[in-house]
């Protein structure tokens, strides 16, 4: 990377859609002992290009970033949905959805660039 990083941000899991995940999945996923699921923590990296993760947990040998998607935000322009897991990327055009798999949904925008918050309901 040797473009300006504009957003730091972390995530646990990687979703497989932009959809709503119910209270409940949070609920057995939080009370589940068993190990089935080992916890996933990464950081997700924004430049002014490219959205990039580098994996926190569990710990690898050799770490390096992964290029999630070739779209990147100036400052400001970028925030995490801590309650789905993944980043809101906001440029001119669209707003985009990234998780650490890469880009999982698109919302074209008309008009001038908005600044994403992502509230808790």
């Amino acid at each position: 990377m040797t473009e300006p990083v504009t957003f730091l941000g972390f995530t646990t899991s990687s979703p497989t859609s932009i959809s709503p995940t119910s209270d409940a999945n949070l609920e057995s996923d939080a009370n589940d002992h068993t190990g089935a699921s080992n916890p996933t923590l990464h950081l997700l990296i924004t430049t002014t290009s490219s959205t990039y993760s580098y994996p926190l947990l569990p710990k690898v040998s050799s770490p390096s970033s992964v290029l999630v998607d070739e779209t990147g935000a100036g400052l400001r322009c970028t925030c995490i949905d801590w309650k789905d897991r993944w980043a809101v990327v906001g440029r001119d055009e669209a707003l985009y959805a990234c998780a650490v798999g890469g880009r999982i949904g698109t919302y074209a925008l008309e008009g001038s660039s908005v600044l994403p918050l992502v509230g808790g309901g």
